[in-house]
């Protein structure tokens, strides 16, 4: 005769099965309606798919959208409605009331939840198994792609389960449980990303976009599926939402919050079970947690917007406010939170932070200074930023190697180090990014916002043949292999030119590269005129440079083929342009567009000037004058600077 507690045991799968049996039926049908309902679909349609594409059944075609929507939303509603009854007084009382141990408890729930959750996914994978056999689904997917997408769900669903029963057990309302559970989803990095920002207001040379870049998706499982990119055409490579490395990982990670979830829930007290934190020695460190990322996040929002250390320290003060009394008032649940007590807390708080912001500067002031040596460097990148550093790479574009072009990077650098300033105003900075391979196999990264006219030895590295190759990505693409070269006309009435003959094509890259190769310093700093647009296409690839008035050999071929004035804004084609000098009422932080929007400028209309300005006018923005061009009657269409030592008479003798 089976005991009374071995019945109970089995009532307890039957009332999970009754409380959260719904929420599984969800996923079963959703799963259903996105996957084998989506294949019969298509199937049966006369444009069916007829390539197979490596993305299998993350395919978009499967709705991976809604996959994730699933996947992301029933793990954490069946945590919740799973467990709780610890979060309402009376249920936990009568259930912890009851003749079984809290862990027999915590594991009978947990087994439900993890079986409920699965099932739904197995019978899906089954029917797309059997579904393989009676039709030709070759160009969906293959047995492994049905494999991998069962496993990439099962792992993040129990993962995603876990973790917010970890969550449960921590707090005392279950609304505040869901919500915990996305914020420790993302929290990783979430605080990664927030530090490095602050870390790129404070540390000379550090780069925070190199940091985000390179590790930001793997701090969270949330982000590792969103960051997912599909192969859209055949034999394209995308990448998968996660490697099976990945996946271990977090069932290891899951197998760790399961341990620390059911030691929580066997000790806390009952009676916290309306609480927001019901786990007392826990309440500190949420209420400063919240704090401490709020200041990092008023510091970076007003740092980055108002670069200016006022800004920022009014950033992290009005931040850490907003989290200290934000996070009382969760902890306390109400909004009468405001007692000398709380206020010796941020006092406390502030304290610290004053001292750990005063700490950065001697604690990094070793990354500050360091310069590789010579002897130590294999190789060298000078450009804009690191995704375009990581383009080069995916070109096999050659860095700088010549000892002497390394040594003058290594001057750039230097020179940097000494003058660059963290948090400077000046509306002509420009990223300098750097990035040093070692010749252990080390990498060494270094930023700055820089105005490149105050840098010295920055000539030397311009007018090296090897920085030429390196800063033009379409010098390393093969004549032979292009599709097709479009010349792109500024004017948007004009039609651009597009040429597939690979003769002519071959000859075109002749002339540009003799034209790259021969630019001087000032050419490449202050371009004159308004570039023309060289587009090249390489089967799904697409290659883009300016073409400006200095290209003399490429722009002569252009004469001698009948497309120069096609290509190049020519007066004929400018209605009119409108000129303004800097020092009339320009606001530094405001767009050179929505100034001369907002401010009535020195109207001109004849042809000749015209053709005067379009040959002088720069595309950067530290010019005296600011131009703005017409090419239609109603709206400017360019805007472009002009400096007064290149301007016209008539300009200058206007402005006096």
């Amino acid at each position: 005769m089976p005991s009374k507690t071995s019945s109970f045991k089995k009532e307890i799968f039957k009332q999970d099965f009754r409380n959260v049996g719904w929420v599984s039926l969800v996923y079963f049908a959703g799963l259903v309606f996105i996957l084998p309902l989506q294949l019969m679909m298509d199937m049966s349609s006369p444009e069916s798919r007829e390539v197979y594409l490596e993305n299998g059944l993350f395919d978009p075609m499967f709705l991976y959208g809604m996959q994730l929507i699933l996947l992301l939303i029933i793990p954490v509603l069946m945590a919740i409605f799973l467990f709780r009854y610890v979060h309402v007084r009376g249920a936990g009382d009568f259930i912890h009331s009851l003749p079984i141990k809290r862990s027999s408890l915590f594991n009978y729930h947990m087994f439900s939840g993890i079986l409920l959750l699965l099932l739904p996914i197995l019978i899906t994978g089954a029917i797309l198994f059997i579904t393989s056999f009676i039709w030709d689904v070759g160009n969906y997917y293959t047995l492994g792609d049905l494999s991998y997408w069962m496993a990439v769900f099962s792992v993040f669903s129990v993962f995603l389960f876990v973790t917010s029963i970890f969550v449960g057990s921590l707090t005392g309302l279950s609304a505040v449980q869901g919500v915990l559970t996305y914020i420790l989803l993302l929290f990783p990095a979430g605080i990664y990303v927030l530090i490095s920002y602050n870390l790129d207001l404070f540390v000379k040379g550090f780069s925070d976009e190199m940091a985000t870049a390179q590790v930001v998706e793997r701090f969270s499982p949330v982000l590792e599926l969103l960051m997912y990119q599909p192969a859209m055409v055949n034999n394209e490579e995308g990448n998968l939402p996660a490697g099976f490395t990945v996946l271990l990982i977090y069932l290891g990670i899951a197998v760790l919050l399961y341990i620390a979830a059911l030691f929580i829930y066997n000790y806390r007290n009952l009676e916290n079970g309306s609480q927001a934190i019901a786990v007392l020695p826990l309440k500190p460190v949420f209420k400063y947690g919240v704090t401490f990322c709020f200041m990092l996040l008023g510091g970076a929002y007003f740092g980055r917007s108002q670069p200016s250390h006022y800004w920022l320290y009014m950033g992290y003060a009005v931040g850490a406010v907003i989290g200290f009394v934000i996070s009382d008032m969760l902890l306390q649940k109400t909004w009468r939170v405001f007692s000398v007590k709380q206020l010796k807390g941020m006092g406390a708080y502030a304290a610290v932070m004053i001292v750990l912001i005063l700490t950065i500067p001697i604690a990094a002031s070793g990354y500050e200074s360091a310069l590789p040596e010579k002897s130590d460097i294999k190789n060298v990148y000078i450009g804009t930023s690191f995704h375009d550093y990581q383009r080069k790479l995916e070109l096999e574009a050659p860095l700088i190697n010549k000892p002497g072009n390394i040594e003058a990077v290594r001057k750039v650098h230097k020179s940097l180090i000494d003058k660059a300033e963290v948090m400077e105003e000046d509306s002509q900075n420009r990223s300098i990014f750097l990035a040093y391979q070692l010749s252990n196999g080390e990498k060494v990264f270094r930023e700055y916002q820089v105005n490149y006219k105050r840098v010295p030895y920055m000539e030397e590295v311009y007018n090296s043949e090897e920085y030429k190759l390196l800063t033009n990505d379409v010098l390393h693409v093969e004549p032979s292999e292009v599709d097709r070269m479009t010349l792109d006309s500024p004017t948007p009435q004009v039609r651009p030119v597009m040429i597939n003959d690979p003769e002519i094509i071959k000859k075109a890259f002749k002339l540009m590269e003799k034209d790259i190769l021969s630019q001087t310093y000032l050419n490449m700093m202050e371009p004159r005129g308004l570039a023309a647009s060289f587009n090249v296409e390489v089967g799904y690839e697409y290659y883009h440079t300016e073409l400006p008035l200095s290209y003399t050999h490429f722009n002569q071929w252009l004469k001698d083929e009948g497309l120069y004035d096609r290509v190049f804004v020519q007066a004929k084609d400018v209605h009119k342009i409108e000129i303004l000098k800097k020092n009339q009422g320009i606001n530094p932080e405001e767009d050179l567009y929505q100034t001369l929007i907002r401010e009535k400028g020195f109207e001109i209309t004849d042809k000749k000037k015209i053709a005067e300005t379009i040959s002088t006018a720069s595309e950067s923005s530290g010019g005296t004058y600011l131009v703005g061009f017409y090419f239609a009657d109603e709206e400017i269409s360019r805007v472009t600077t002009l400096e007064a030592s290149k301007a016209p008479n008539w300009m200058t003798n206007h402005f006096k």
